[in-house]
């Protein structure tokens, strides 16, 4: 009779371990085939309480990791959050729980719990995307409007890995925020060096241009936009503000 209970331990180990493989495969693009697995593994641990309790607390946080990461790539964070809260039941001391839930507290705007998960990531031992991490931990510093913080963390971003546009318009809208309009500038060129169709980076560009009254530069940056995207609202408007501005002054004066 034992050894009829330890062959079965040892299938339903293997099973186990082959649907967690399988689903975590899933994740990747396949989200609602991924829940329905996941829950399968959950269902068998919460039936089977001899393998619940033989298999190790990570591998069943795995379980509710997959689970969490499924949800949040349907934008369903409130169930998402519900299954990394689970998941670090099992395991605090995992870089990927702490970060995806991070980026869940984020979109659910609990900017302050985001930036204590993003922090814990940190402290945590392993190999982590710094450039990844820094990034989105500034994002929520930029939300609390804290635009010291912010800048620090995306200039950490951008040490780990220089040549991202996103990051580069980040940061410089943070340095816009702190009154400092030269190095925003500079941030947006960059990020247009490496990312020419760059839309968002190139209204914020031309807003400045227009806000410091060099209107040569703005109506040019606004008529690029629409060559990029002809039905952009923003740029039209204040291309014909630009316009009106020059049938009353030389577009390339002074306000």
């Amino acid at each position: 009779m034992r050894n009829y209970y330890n062959k079965t331990d040892q299938f339903l180990s293997e099973y186990f371990y082959r649907s967690l493989a399988n689903a975590n495969q899933l994740t990747s693009h396949q989200y609602k085939q991924a829940i329905i697995t996941y829950n399968s593994l959950r269902d068998l641990l919460y039936t089977n309480k001899l393998l619940f309790k033989k298999l190790p607390k990570y591998d069943i946080a795995k379980v509710f990791l997959g689970l969490g990461i499924s949800y949040f790539n349907l934008n369903d964070y409130p169930k998402a959050k519900e299954h990394f809260e689970l998941a670090l039941q099992y395991d605090n001391a995992s870089q990927d729980i702490f970060f995806y839930s991070g980026l869940t507290e984020y979109h659910l705007k609990n900017y302050q719990k985001a930036i204590e998960n993003f922090s814990k990531v940190i402290q945590l031992p392993g190999i982590v995307d710094q450039s990844e991490l820094f990034y989105n931990r500034g994002l929520c510093y930029f939300e609390q409007n804290n635009f010291i913080k912010a800048i620090q963390d995306f200039t950490k971003a951008l040490s780990a890995s220089p040549n991202e546009p996103l990051v580069l318009y980040s940061r410089s809208l943070a340095y816009y925020s702190e009154s400092k309009c030269e190095q925003a500038i500079k941030d947006l060129e960059k990020a247009l060096l490496l990312q020419p169709d760059f839309v968002d980076a190139l209204q914020f560009l031309g807003t400045i241009r227009l806000d410091e009254c060099q209107y040569g530069k703005a109506m040019e940056i606004f008529k690029h936009i629409l060559e990029i995207d002809n039905h952009n609202h923003y740029a039209e408007e204040k291309l014909k503000f630009v316009v009106d501005v020059d049938g009353r002054r030389d577009v390339g004066g002074g306000c």
